[in-house]
């Protein structure tokens, strides 16, 4: 026998037989080998082999030597390894021993037995397995054999690259004994096991490092029973129970006064647990659970989980949906943005409830940008665009809760133009109190004419901003709009950016994910800057508050370049724990801003208002997005005793003049209490429009 075939062909031959790991130290002479049984090297396949046979080297002649070492019988974290993907993909396993610790459906998982365990944090003693009518129960000790997958579970219907799943397709299924104890659960947290608190991931997934990867840290979990204690529910159902639990001190999160966890730039929060079940009760932030959750980690729909054995009592924590912080004050102007989800006339009692909140909750803001308002017959998909009947009802509301008579001004998009749900034709428009604000008296846009700015104002009022850009395809157009307040002139431009919808996956199997639809919102961002920009050249003291639903970060991109050197992100002025406006799988999150130019900047006073992001709909939610409300010290010419016989008006105020040229101060009709307005707005009083 050669060494050639020792070193090249046994191995492939041994390989065979199921043997997949072994060294070779065999001594041969010309009469062959000798010392081993019956003078041939017997092997048993590695997942039927029982104890590890520890051979002795012989030595005959002086020629080739070397050790046989026959494989060690496979247990579930071999099978499992260090990593995202079994080193044993696509081949035979048998005899994988483990206790049943839940059943669902054609699966189950088994976990290592007590005593079997390798002591190595990093491999998980756990495993799917996969057999239809396999009539294992809770308890049962296991043998199974099969073929190892690594099995993509459920997932969107856009078919998202996602973690996979460990799993045995079994052949065979043996009990052997029943009703064994279950191994006991992993404690997570400050007293167990700690989570990474900032990394998703860092290195592309090509080091396998559970103690800094968030990624890595579930997957060396797959399958096996963990335990939470004290978990805190960070936001409402939808789909998983996302909480937090205590992770020790240190861990550089940031705690919502809800009890929230704050999505920041240095962190998207790889601890948050979503738990896959349904609450038999409604869920707001800072309920917590009566006891301890144990369950499976499991993974699907692009995030680790938890397979809860059973949910514990509630406790509520007692969160109130808010109302305005802001203390009204007759002499500052309030602008607010709101996302109203897909309003339409045939919200039923949605109606009356966001009717409530802006009347109420928001005390009826002087403006209201509005975003996601639906056409007159919503998602019918037949044609309609026009809204004003969406606009009406949502009017009186306001006016039976006590608001008052608001008037409203938008665009209608082009059929199925402007994104959103087909038929529903969302848009951007505003809401306006007649009593304290004017539209000034321009000719409204159409949906295909673009706004300018000049010595008069806009163009148009309201206008569309370059909404023919292709920037803009199928998503909405910003649109400006002009309004009076005591006699300064202020100029509002509402956003509803494209959404994230396209992006992979935060804790998807593509790390670092990609963003693609950054690229739109940010070349979206570039044009309104650029608005921004040919208004405060013509008027560098021009009154702008910028707002809407931008779909993005305070820190991102998008906002940098809308930001630009010329607005001040009134978001970034509050305490880093308020600044969120939604919630998304336990992520506390901004998605809504409100900027403002420099002359009001220093004046403006910001208030996200959470009565909704934290809440399902049975504890008063009426939308998906809180409202963003700004009291604004809007800067005023200011008189003083003339001098040598002068004007009595100040150096600023003349600036000030020269720079805006002609507003229309004569249109204003701030006082107006009839229901008639200037401009191209309509009012509703008693239910009938008013041109």
């Amino acid at each position: 026998m050669k060494q050639e075939y020792i070193v090249k062909i046994l191995p492939t031959k041994l390989k065979r037989f199921g043997i997949t790991w072994f060294s070779v130290l065999l001594v041969l002479s010309a009469g062959g080998p000798v010392g081993l049984s019956g003078g041939k090297a017997s092997a048993e396949p590695a997942s039927f082999a029982g104890k590890e046979v520890q051979p002795s080297p012989v030595t005959v002649g002086a020629s080739v030597y070397a050790d046989v070492y026959f494989p060690k019988k496979l247990r579930i974290h071999d099978v499992q390894g260090a990593a995202h993907r079994s080193p044993y993909e696509g081949q035979k396993v048998a005899d994988i021993e483990g206790v049943v610790t839940m059943v669902k459906g054609s699966s189950f998982y088994i976990q290592e037995l007590e005593g079997q365990v390798d002591q190595d944090e990093k491999t998980s003693e756990a495993i799917l397995v996969y057999k239809p009518s396999h009539g294992a129960q809770v308890g049962d000790e296991v043998r199974v054999s099969g073929s190892v997958k690594e099995y993509t579970e459920r997932t969107y219907a856009s078919k998202p690259i996602d973690l996979t799943t460990t799993e045995i397709v079994a052949s065979s299924v043996k009990v052997i004994a029943n009703d064994c104890p279950l191994p006991a659960p992993i404690l997570l947290g400050e007293q167990g096991r700690v989570m990474p608190t900032s990394v998703v991931d860092n290195d592309g997934m090509t080091v396998f490092d559970p103690q800094e990867d968030g990624l890595d840290f579930f997957e060396s979990l797959e399958g096996m029973r963990v335990e939470l204690k004290d978990a805190t529910v960070i936001g409402p159902y939808g789909y998983e129970i996302p909480v937090r639990i205590d992770n020790g001190p240190n861990t550089g999160e940031v705690v919502t006064e809800a009890g929230g966890l704050m999505l920041t730039e240095r962190s998207l929060n790889p601890q948050r647990i979503l738990i896959d079940a349904k609450p038999s009760t409604p869920l707001k932030t800072g309920d917590r659970f009566a006891g301890p959750i144990t369950g499976v980690v499991s993974y699907s729909f692009s995030n680790y989980k938890l397979l809860p054995e059973r949910l514990p009592d509630v406790v509520p924590g007692g969160l109130q949906p808010a109302n305005t912080r802001l203390i009204r004050d007759d002499r500052k102007l309030t602008v607010a943005s709101f996302n109203v989800e897909n309003f339409d006339p045939g919200d039923g009692k949605r109606i009356d409830q966001l009717g409530q909140a802006i009347a109420v909750k928001l005390n009826h803001p002087d403006i209201i940008g509005l975003l996601e308002v639906q056409d007159n017959n919503g998602e019918k998909d037949d044609g309609t665009t026009d809204a004003s009947e969406s606009f009406r009802v949502l009017i009186e509301a306001i006016r039976a809760r006590g608001g008052p008579k608001y008037a409203f001004t938008d665009i209608a998009p082009d059929n199925n133009k402007d994104g959103g749900a087909p038929g529903g034709n969302i848009r951007v428009g505003f809401l306006y109190n007649p009593q304290r604000v004017t539209l000034t008296d321009k000719p409204k846009g159409d949906s295909v004419t673009s706004v300018t700015y000049g010595v008069q104002g806009l163009s148009l009022n309201p206008g569309r901003i370059d909404p023919l850009n292709a920037s803009l395809e199928d998503s909405r157009k910003p649109l400006a709009a002009e309004f009076e307040f005591e006699g300064q002139q202020v100029i509002v431009v509402a956003n509803h950016f494209n959404s994230k919808g396209g992006d992979q996956a935060p804790f998807g199997g593509i790390q670092p994910p990609v963003r693609s639809s950054e690229i739109q919102r940010a070349k979206i961002a570039t044009i309104v800057n650029g608005f921004v920009k040919s208004v405060l050249q013509v008027n560098p003291k021009a009154n702008m508050v910028v707002l809407g639903d931008l779909n993005d970060f305070q820190f991102s991109e998008t906002l940098a370049l809308l930001r630009g050197q010329e607005l001040t992100n009134l978001i970034d002025h509050l305490d880093e724990k308020e600044r969120y406006s939604y919630i998304h799988e336990g992520n506390s999150q901004t998605l809504d801003h409100m900027l403002v130019s420099p002359s009001l900047s220093k004046t403006s006073v910001l208030d996200i208002v959470h009565m909704n992001a934290d809440f399902s709909a049975a504890d008063g939610r009426v939308s998906d997005h809180d409202p963003l409300v700004a009291q604004i010290d809007v800067p005023r010419k200011t008189e003083e005793p003339p001098t040598d016989g002068g004007s009595g008006r100040n150096d600023d105020d003349e600036d000030q003049q020269d720079n805006v040229g002609n507003t229309n101060a004569g249109n204003g009709s701030s006082g107006n209490v009839n229901g008639t307005v200037n401009g191209q707005g309509q009012i509703y009083s008693t239910g009938k429009a008013q041109e």
